[in-house]
């Protein structure tokens, strides 16, 4: 009977893990577009998670972030259409998928959030996306 219950509380444990992961994915990911929408590049870049800017310098992430406006206009709105989780050694992956209209035309955008063990706040990680 106690292995049931550890296992019940171990379930428990792990599934308020992964929905506190998503749910601070979802805040980043929220303040991030929200930046975007005003256009408020430096705010937005501010977001990224050290790893991404060791790898793709910040005056290169404020092209990136100004392109598909540049070419679609402004964001008039996003809506997250699907997200996972993924918990590994404490570390926190968070993707999250978007549909997010513009003023010329739509993109599916992927955020991909991370949060290394030991870590106070989730950052952006990764941002793709793809016109439709």
């Amino acid at each position: 009977m106690k292995k049931i219950y550890s296992l019940f509380i171990f379930a428990g444990m792990l599934s308020l893990t992964y929905c506190s992961s998503k749910k601070e994915g979802q805040e980043v990911a929220n303040e991030f577009y929200t930046a975007l929408k005003a256009q408020e590049y430096e705010k937005a870049v501010g977001l990224c998670h050290e790893n991404a800017l060791n790898i793709t310098p910040k005056d290169q992430w404020l092209d990136i972030l100004k392109q598909a406006q540049d070419r679609l206009g402004s964001i008039k709105s996003f809506t997250q259409k699907s997200w996972n989780v993924n918990i590994e050694n404490g570390n926190s992956t968070v993707s999250l998928t978007f549909d997010v209209i513009y003023e010329k035309g739509n993109m599916k955008e992927d955020l991909i959030l991370y949060k290394k063990a030991g870590e106070k706040n989730m950052k952006v990680l990764g941002y793709n996306y793809k016109q439709q």
